[in-house]
């Protein structure tokens, strides 16, 4: 569906027009999907409003077939990504069915849908489309780890922003859906790092009170062999931070453990302006560790 009219009876102007533009289009190969995809940038005009949409078809096992409707060796689902605003996710099967309140991107699969077309039906069917769209999904954040590491957040559902579905049933499916993302993620996704690949569990990022004052270097004596979360990878948002601590595996330098960089002499340290050692300080003051602080170089003179 590109355009959506609602006209008057006896009226050739429309009382409401929505529409999208479709400038591009391209095939592209996905981490994990056999298949070819297809993604598509979609706007709407007048707007800021614009998505990137990821669709696949696959084949449907023999079990199982949709409620009154010829049965198709394959079935198609998309993921529609936000590409600037945020929104609310939408379950869609060709037209919307249900608000999906927490995802930050919207989904389409051939769901059978209730009679008032108000929700979904709770069956094998629909269970075995959510997870398929886990797939896709998460295959949609493996590539933009490789081809857009700071978009890649964004194609990422968080738990905590997840809200309680009308429909407990649906609900309990997206919960799924979302643990089934996270693991794929934490069992395949890849940063690269100084042309290095490195699996999440070999990667380290700062609290936020040390963001900007610990580099690689610090990293590789407190914590050797981990690798520091490039520039590249923290989008603006600084929704990074939070999938990070969502996912987990990922290690924390937090400020205890910075505390360490004051005990090293002045050539393992380098040379740190007096602005660092402000915001050290006042990090581990807000920390609660001024007294352990006050033990520790950390006076200028």
């Amino acid at each position: 569906v590109r355009s959506l009219r609602l006209v008057g009876l006896g009226r050739r102007r429309a009382l409401v027009h929505h529409r999208l533009s479709e400038p591009e289009s391209e095939h592209v190969n996905l981490p994990g999907i056999a298949q070819p995809c297809r993604r598509t940038l979609l706007h709407e005009p007048g707007t800021q409003r614009s998505w990137e949409r990821y669709e696949a078809d696959v084949s449907m096992p023999t079990r199982l077939t949709r409620r009154h409707k010829a049965r198709g060796d394959v079935t198609p689902i998309a993921v529609a990504v936000p590409r600037i605003h945020d929104e609310r996710g939408q379950l869609y099967a060709g037209l919307p069915v249900s608000d999906a309140p927490g995802l930050p991107y919207s989904v389409n699969a051939q769901f059978d849908i209730d009679t008032a077309r108000s929700g979904i039906q709770h069956e094998e069917l629909n269970a075995w489309l959510f997870s398929r769209l886990a797939e896709l999904s998460s295959a949609v954040a493996l590539d933009r780890f490789q081809t857009s590491p700071d978009q890649v957040w964004r194609a990422i559902p968080l738990k905590e922003e997840l809200l309680p579905f009308q429909d407990r049933w649906i609900g309990e499916r997206v919960s799924e859906f979302l643990d089934d993302v996270h693991a794929r993620l934490r069992r395949s996704a890849r940063v690269s790092v100084a042309g290095v690949e490195h699996r999440l569990r070999d990667l380290a990022y700062e609290c936020e009170p040390l963001e900007d004052l610990i580099v690689q270097s610090d990293v590789d004596r407190l914590h050797p062999g981990l690798a520091l979360l490039p520039g590249k990878f923290r989008d603006r948002s600084r929704r990074w931070r939070r999938v990070l601590d969502e996912l987990g595996g990922v290690t924390l330098v937090d400020v205890s453990d910075a505390m360490e960089l004051l005990d090293w002499d002045d050539e393992l340290l380098g040379a740190r302006d007096i602005r660092w050692f402000i915001k050290f300080a006042r990090a581990a003051i807000e920390g609660n560790l001024g007294e352990r602080l006050w033990d520790q170089r950390s006076v200028l003179t």
